[in-house]
């Protein structure tokens, strides 16, 4: 059975699940591992599911931090933003277990854009010790978008045991190459003067300039997030 006591540093796994009752079978029990070793727990699920898990749970459901995954899973930017910041905020030498429920949206677009962010998750926020499990519907979610969860996922979990996914691409694979974008940006960036004191108002503002037409506005959007 894989360890759920402590983890120095991220284990992301992705469990592929087809009904109410593997759901609830695999999560549950972990869940209360996790609670017993003195973890701090965050169940980012949907409601529906978050129904599922409260009533397994019982008296031991108020440990859990609840966040609903329709509000949290928005945009991938703001998402990394949000765990970065919890698992930042956990006290020294403490450890976290995650469920975080993936909310892919309707359309193809966006399916390559939470995919892509599941693959980012685990360089984003390799150093933390966390074990972050993400459930894959398959009565709801694209076929794509399940075959590629063991592409994103170092590790697959398979009722409550992981395993190494035999298919994770580190970035060396052929597969990680789709996510390559082309950007055609100048040879030489423009000089930008940031003044005498670099702040994230005058960060955005040579972010603006050095990006201008090669990148969309969308993804300077996401980049001045990150900036701020």
């Amino acid at each position: 059975m894989s360890d759920t006591t402590h983890c120095e540093s991220l284990h992301h796994e992705a469990f592929v699940y087809s009904s109410d009752g593997q759901y609830v079978d695999s999560l549950a029990p972990l869940v209360g591992d996790a609670l017993d070793a003195g973890r701090e727990v965050f169940s980012v699920v949907s409601p529906r599911n978050a129904g599922l898990l409260h009533d397994a749970l019982g008296s031991r459901a108020p440990s859990v931090t609840w966040v609903d995954a329709t509000d949290w899973y928005r945009k991938p930017v703001r998402t990394i933003s949000g765990y970065d910041a919890i698992l930042r905020s956990l006290p020294s030498g403490a450890s976290a277990f995650v469920i975080g429920e993936v909310q892919f949206g309707s359309d193809e677009r966006a399916w390559t854009e939470w995919t892509r962010y599941e693959w980012l998750l685990n360089d984003i926020l390799r150093r933390y010790p966390a074990r972050v499990v993400c459930p894959y519907d398959t009565r709801e979610l694209p076929r794509a978008v399940v075959a590629d969860a063991a592409r994103t996922h170092p590790r697959v979990l398979e009722h409550r045991s992981a395993r190494p996914s035999a298919l994770y691409d580190d970035g060396t694979g052929t597969w990680s190459k789709d996510f390559a974008v082309e950007a055609h940006l100048p040879e030489r960036a423009a000089d930008v003067d940031l003044g005498d004191e670099l702040t994230p108002l005058t960060a955005r503002r040579a972010l603006q300039v050095v990006a201008g037409r090669a990148v969309s506005e969308a993804r300077i959007g996401e980049m001045r997030l990150g900036i701020s």
